[in-house]
């Protein structure tokens, strides 16, 4: 699409600094479209990360990611139409240059048309933004995805073409080695809502997958002896490593760096984390203020789980960080209290403005002093290790 869009943008005649103006137009003005999209997810908060965080929504998100894939692999072609190739390609060619106007104006449509194409980062990348609840932090964060975006462009623009790589086999290897990490991708997606042993399967299914693909790609490079003896024993490992993860699987297994760490002396799985963390339930500030002021009575540290049912990161959060043996023994000297803010009525919305959240998943660790350790506080997901350095840092 880059040669595309330059010449639609540029012409074919203009001199570089001329173009290097109108690439420049056409790319603040697809930035600033980009920006004002995340001005809009800081403000929308928890309703943008209720949308995003769906399981039917996220499993859209891995249909796309495999339907690209099956493109990458060569099931199909996905491409523009030709006549219309032909058309831009003709209308530019005796073109000395276009309108610094005109160049802004396509920046934005661009922006508009290309936004559902990408639509799987840009969702990831404004769930973040919904997470830190802020306009400012959205809109530069979007805008510098803009600027990313235009960037070859404006290579093109100032250098010409030859930036570009040579087309050659290593495009078509490069094009199937992207067809894996889509599916990859989608795995990932499923994984947010799927329960742990369906999640291994798929990622044994991936690994093995990978395997295929190395075994396939060392006989095509049999005379380069080093290469295939290299993607060969990568294929080996890859392979052995799936079929852990599928035993691990079909055994009650979950993780995929452990997948036979169940059966692990006799041991059973760890419990869950409801079975090993006792929430206290709240809904109100009076309510969190009333358990805040009998853990002061005890001496004891609390931590405020803000938490919603249609929050995939919540349940993530539940099964990998509070399921941890280690982090579910510290937290039961703790006093947890769980608001859960599912409905988003009125008496949450007051809670999470009491707070400064913006939206689950936060994690807020208060001090015996009933004094949030505003420093070490928790928004989006974090790991068992991550959390238990936070617990760490307070002396909780």
């Amino acid at each position: 699409m880059i040669p595309i869009v330059s010449t639609m943008v540029v012409g074919s005649q203009a001199k570089p600094r001329r173009a290097f103006f109108l690439s420049l137009s056409y790319v603040l003005a697809m930035a600033g479209t980009y920006a004002a999209v995340g001005v809009a997810a800081g403000l929308a908060g928890a309703n943008l990360q209720a949308t995003l965080q769906s399981p039917w929504l996220l499993g859209a998100f891995a249909a796309l990611f495999l339907v690209l894939a099956s493109s990458l692999f060569g099931l199909f072609e996905l491409q523009m139409p030709s006549a219309l190739i032909n058309r831009v390609e003709s209308a530019g060619r005796d073109r000395s240059g276009g309108s610094i106007s005109g160049a802004a104006a396509l920046g934005f449509l661009s922006a508009l048309l290309v936004g559902p194409c990408m639509t799987a980062p840009l969702a990831g990348a404004l769930l973040y933004i919904g997470q830190t609840g802020s306009a400012v932090y959205g809109g530069m964060a979007l805008f510098a995805l803009g600027l990313g975006m235009g960037l070859p462009l404006l290579a093109i623009a100032v250098f010409g073409a030859r930036v570009l790589p040579r087309p050659g086999a290593w495009m078509d290897r490069v094009r199937v080695a992207f067809g894996y990490v889509m599916v990859g991708m989608a795995v990932m997606m499923l994984t947010r809502f799927l329960p742990g042993t369906v999640s291994l399967v798929l990622w044994g299914a991936w690994v093995l997958s990978v395997a295929i693909g190395l075994i396939a790609w060392g006989q095509a490079v049999a005379a380069k002896h080093r290469l295939a003896w290299s993607l060969r024993s990568g294929a080996v490992f890859a392979g052995l490593w799936s079929i852990l993860m599928l035993v691990g699987a079909a055994s009650g297994g979950e993780s995929a760096l452990q997948p036979l760490a169940h059966l692990r002396g006799g041991s059973t799985s760890p419990a869950p984390a409801a079975g090993g963390v006792a929430y206290l339930q709240a809904k109100s500030v009076e309510d969190v203020d009333a358990h805040l002021a009998q853990a002061a009575s005890r001496g004891q540290w609390t931590l405020i789980d803000f938490y919603a049912d249609w929050c995939v990161s919540c349940h993530v959060i539940e099964r990998n960080v509070f399921g941890d043996p280690a982090v579910a023994s510290r937290l039961a000297r703790m006093q947890v209290v769980r608001p859960d803010v599912t409905r988003n009525d009125a008496t949450d919305q007051a809670l999470l403005k009491h707070w400064g959240v913006m939206g689950p998943p936060t994690l807020i660790l208060v001090g015996p002093d009933g004094t949030e350790r505003r420093d070490l506080r928790v928004v989006g997901e974090i790991d068992a290790r991550a959390f238990l350095v936070r617990l760490d840092k307070a002396g909780s």
